[in-house]
């Protein structure tokens, strides 16, 4: 499945959508989304786990 986040990662919780994507997914970050994945953030230490 393909999951966007086009919203701020101060304003969505992405340990939420973590829960539920699995290994055969994907996330799309666009917009304010892309604030999640900016080298050395808190957003992006999650995603990496």
């Amino acid at each position: 499945m393909l999951f966007t986040v086009s919203h701020s990662p101060y304003h969505c919780d992405l340990s939420a959508l973590l829960r539920l994507v699995t290994s055969e997914d994907a996330i799309l970050f666009l917009q304010d989304g892309v604030m999640a994945v900016l080298k050395n953030s808190e957003s992006l230490n999650l995603l990496l786990k």
